[in-house]
């Protein structure tokens, strides 16, 4: 299935950039950078939180609504983090984001290869007065993709989610060229999948008739199992090169709910 691939997508992935915003991170009720293990969440009270170089609020449930979950926690090492003062944000930034990149975000989630999803994934490092006293972890945090204009939120643990009818949350669906989550009325599913355009359209190989394989490995079996459903293929630009975007959809072009995924529909 290699033919045409532009990339696998890993799902929109991107660290975003620490920033203390003026503020040294305090909040009520407040609980060590350290605190945070692996599969923790955390519910963010404003935009400036979650963008400040530390959090420290207090953990929530994850079947309660929440910006944030901790895929992993680690030490900072090194020059940097021989300093005995926590040294500017923008010094932090190269050290906890490239870890934080390595992290193997689609195996947290469950992700197969034709899951298609948005998270983000947020580094945070200790306080200056945590790092004062010695503390040199640092967190990476996965946060679902907002819809436009909305804030982050999700009320299901991340780990394995991907697996479940809860990953309708993370998912990438579209009502026309507006992108939004699964779990809201659409009517198109995407796929891990974008090919190079080639050929007319009105050619022996149609985009639809490319992307079959891949919307049949997403779905679990061949499209005749599934009579309601149809390929959708999605032309845009991608690095001024054209592409195609796979997705899938109810044949008859009504909207949907939920995830289509072989797992998802569990």
């Amino acid at each position: 299935m290699g033919d045409g691939v532009v990339r696998a997508a890993a799902g929109l992935v991107a660290l975003l950039v620490l920033s203390s915003c003026g503020q040294d991170d305090q909040y009520v009720g407040a609980v060590a950078t350290a605190a945070h293990t692996v599969g923790s969440c955390s519910k963010i009270a404003t935009p400036e939180e979650l963008y400040t170089a530390s959090d420290v609020a207090p953990p929530v449930r994850c079947d309660e609504p929440h910006q944030t979950e901790t895929i992993f926690a680690g030490q900072l090492d090194g020059p940097l983090a021989a300093k005995a003062e926590r040294p500017d944000v923008e010094q932090l930034d190269t050290v906890a984001a490239e870890r934080c990149r390595a992290v193997d975000l689609r195996s947290y989630l469950g992700a197969r290869p034709r899951d298609s999803f948005a998270v983000n994934v947020l580094a945070k490092v200790p306080t200056r007065a945590e790092w004062s006293a010695g503390d040199r972890t640092f967190r990476c945090e996965a946060v679902p993709v907002a819809a436009s204009g909305a804030a982050p939120q999700i009320s299901v643990p991340l780990r394995g989610v991907l697996a479940t009818a809860g990953s309708a949350a993370i998912r990438v669906c579209r009502v026309g060229d507006q992108q939004l989550p699964c779990d809201q009325p659409h009517t198109a599913e995407e796929v891990n999948a974008w090919l190079l355009a080639s050929g007319s359209v009105d050619g022996a190989e149609r985009p639809e008739q490319r992307c079959g394989p891949y919307v049949t490995e997403f779905l679990g079996g061949p499209l005749k199992e599934f009579p309601d459903l149809a390929v959708v293929a999605i032309e845009s630009i991608v690095q001024t090169q054209r592409a195609i975007k796979c997705a899938v959809g109810r044949r008859d072009g009504q909207l949907i709910a939920g995830t289509l995924a072989q797992d998802g529909r569990k």
